[in-house]
């Protein structure tokens, strides 16, 4: 199996995650996304609701309760955050057959490409955009380099 590496600049233009295509991200961003759409005075509610639903441990039944909360008025109040919750639960499929230790390994990786992303775009910054990908790993190697020989 082959994988293909984005461009280093890929992500910014809306392409891909710097983990590849289908990188994973914790409950716990989906969650805060979709939050941050809801008004001050509705977000303890939907948290309730959000969180109810990912708790469940059955895609079909999260999707079912999903459709039940956009009935119940949460879907015509904030649309956008019933659009983005939509395919967020499709992602967890894969995460809800793993143990408690996993997906915690799954949040944490989640924060280091964070962490990673943002030196990128601080390297974009002082560099321009990278011709190649050659040169963007060039300049990753070198900035490892110099944090192994700093320590």
């Amino acid at each position: 199996m082959t994988t293909t590496i984005p461009p280093a600049n890929a992500w910014l233009a809306g392409g891909p995650p710097l983990l590849g295509v289908g990188a994973l991200r914790p409950i716990e961003h989906d969650l805060a996304v979709a939050l941050a759409l809801v008004a001050r005075r509705d977000r303890v509610a939907a948290t309730r609701e959000l969180r109810s639903i990912a708790g469940m441990r059955n895609l079909e039944a999260m999707l079912n309760a999903l459709t039940r909360v956009e009935r119940e008025g949460w879907g015509t109040r904030y649309p956008e955050m019933i659009k983005r919750w939509r395919p967020a639960i499709s992602r967890w499929n894969v995460l809800l057959h793993l143990s408690a230790a996993c997906r915690r390994a799954v949040g944490e990786a989640e924060y280091i490409a964070d962490d990673q992303q943002i030196g990128l775009a601080c390297a974009l910054g002082r560099h321009g955009c990278f011709a190649t990908e050659a040169c963007a790993l060039r300049v990753a190697a070198n900035s490892l380099t110099r944090a192994t020989l700093n320590k």
